[in-house]
């Protein structure tokens, strides 16, 4: 663990992509149920947003609320 500080601490700029289960042990809920289907909202696909207002305007609604 020690190496590991010492290595971030040389590399101010780190910057990490890590999976799921990493998250889900940080508090972040996961959106998953563990057979792997996806739990709540489904999320807006690009084609969706960029191709109706409606879609656009409820993304954006949404994300206010949240």
């Amino acid at each position: 663990m020690h190496s590991l500080q010492k290595f971030v601490e040389r590399h101010p700029q780190l910057f990490v992509l890590s999976g799921a289960s990493i998250s889900t042990e940080s508090g972040i809920p996961c959106y998953r149920a563990r057979e792997e289907q996806r739990t709540g909202r489904v999320p807006i696909l690009l084609k969706d947003f960029l191709g109706s207002d409606y879609a656009r305007r409820r993304y954006w609604a949404r994300n206010l609320i949240g």
